[in-house]
């Protein structure tokens, strides 16, 4: 059976004549993170009945004898922590709700809305047809959400509902390591670079088909090499997914990063 068509990208009829009935997201200081007021040794979440697994070396933790439902305020600290320190933590069998999620996520502040997204609390994504390695299907390249925002998130929660018996893996990587493999001369070219992230593509596509979003597409600088502050790590900001080319970069050397970034 072939595939079914990709979306267009194109600025089409349906796109010029398409008003957005929300305004842009205005810029805030956000409150400071949870992750500060953890233990340091996150005592409080991992306890003895607590199993810890470690999924790579420089990424990704699986926590077993946790239900996130019945976390603490002081755990959900050391979460941070912990988050911030392996970048993806993963929970099996878990009994809270949808509603108890989302109160969940607002702990560690505002919450996001995708520009597309209908219910206020969470996205819901039911499968996924075609050939996501076609020609055009830029959804399947590697990506962060929201990098284009003004604010982007500094957590973001998945809840896999239904699994298929073997695939459907989400790949993660981290850009703390990354920076760290990057040799001293390139880590230093790529201070005071920014990059600019864009919505335009996901904006075009959403209204070709069929979609109605909420805002309009925009495009934010920000600096591809980034710090988590209370632990000082550096880490590339790259989005490949939201176009996140150098603004203050030859156009040679902008096109060869991402590509680099792709291979390693």
């Amino acid at each position: 059976m072939a595939s079914p068509p990709i979306v267009s990208n194109s600025v089409t009829p349906a796109v010029r004549a398409y008003q957005p009935p929300d305004a842009p997201l205005e810029e805030f200081t956000p409150a400071k993170d949870r992750a500060f007021f953890a233990d340091p040794d996150k005592k409080f979440l991992l306890s003895q009945d607590v199993t810890v697994e470690e999924l790579t070396p420089w990424i990704g933790t699986e926590l077993k004898g946790i239900q996130l439902s019945k976390l603490t305020d002081q755990q959900k600290d050391d979460l941070a922590l912990l988050v911030a320190e392996r970048g993806v933590v993963f929970f099996r069998d878990q009994d809270i709700t949808l509603d108890q999620q989302h109160e969940f996520a607002s702990y560690y502040g505002i919450q996001d809305r995708d520009p597309n997204q209908q219910d206020p609390k969470h996205v819901t994504i039911i499968g996924r047809g075609g050939n996501i390695r076609a020609h055009g299907a830029y959804a399947s390249e590697y990506h962060g959400d929201h990098s284009y925002e003004v604010n982007p998130p500094s957590y973001t929660q998945l809840r896999l509902v239904k699994t298929p018996p073997s695939g459907g893996d989400t790949i993660f990587t981290s850009q703390t390591a990354l920076f760290d493999k990057l040799s001293p001369r390139f880590q230093k070219a790529l201070e005071g670079l920014h990059g600019v992230h864009t919505s335009d593509r996901a904006y075009l596509g959403s209204i070709n088909g069929g979609g109605k979003p909420l805002r309009a597409p925009i495009a934010t600088a920000h600096p591809l090499v980034s710090c988590v502050s209370f632990q000082g790590n550096q880490f590339t900001f790259v989005n490949l997914n939201a176009g996140a080319n150098s603004s203050s970069h030859e156009a040679q050397v902008s096109q060869l990063q991402p590509d680099f970034y792709r291979a390693n």
